[in-house]
């Protein structure tokens, strides 16, 4: 049936506890919105890839583990949500997704991105908030010009990564400046500064 819908160009199934997409929906190649969110997808069929139109994808607050490689032939997307699923990793192929403006990847398992994620120069915006990231693939320093938020926070990020390939605190701060967000380290001697200051404001 929903093969049958070929003129379609925005398709919301969120919050329906679906598990499977059918191969068909590859036949909506005027599709420019489809909202896939809080289901219980694991996988996406190939035929995703025959979306060309696609400009949004929502497939936040599943249970996805890893995105086919085809979806490096979206060439249109511009937003993609990928929050709240179990990726431990992304398809080289994100690469091919050149128009991509937002990529949301906060709540998932990821401890690295793959380097190719600097090739992405029209990425505007970069949620990895409540990883499991330690040091940035140092291939991110290319989306120094495009990228106007980077957040981090929820993360264990070292102080310093170890050169050329993986940047820490340090280094993105100079890259990206207060562009990027980063947890705040509370040492005990600021935290005694702080509580001796409230005690004075109450005195």
């Amino acid at each position: 049936m929903i093969g049958m819908l070929e003129s379609l160009r925005k398709l919301n199934l969120s919050g329906n506890k679906l598990e499977t997409l059918p191969h068909k929906i590859g036949n909506l190649k005027l599709l420019e919105i489809l909202d896939l969110r809080n289901n219980e997808f694991e996988t996406l069929p190939p035929e995703i890839g025959n979306l060309k139109e696609l400009s949004i994808l929502h497939l936040n607050d599943n249970k996805f583990e890893i995105l086919p490689s085809e979806i490096g032939k979206l060439k249109n997307l511009e937003v993609l949500y990928l929050n709240g699923n179990k990726f431990e990793t992304l398809p080289s192929e994100i690469e091919k997704l050149k128009y991509l403006r937002e990529l949301d990847l906060k709540d998932n398992n990821l401890e690295t991105l793959p380097d190719t994620i600097g090739e992405l120069k029209n990425l505007q915006k970069l949620d990895l908030r409540n990883n499991k990231f330690v040091t940035l693939t140092g291939t991110i320093r290319k989306l120094s010009d495009s990228l106007e938020i980077l957040d981090l926070r929820g993360n264990n990020i070292s102080e310093v990564g170890d050169g050329e390939k993986t940047l820490g605190k340090k280094e993105l701060g100079e890259i990206f400046g207060d562009r990027v967000k980063l947890d705040e380290d509370v040492s005990q001697w600021s935290l005694w500064e702080y509580l001796a200051g409230f005690f004075v404001n109450l005195l």
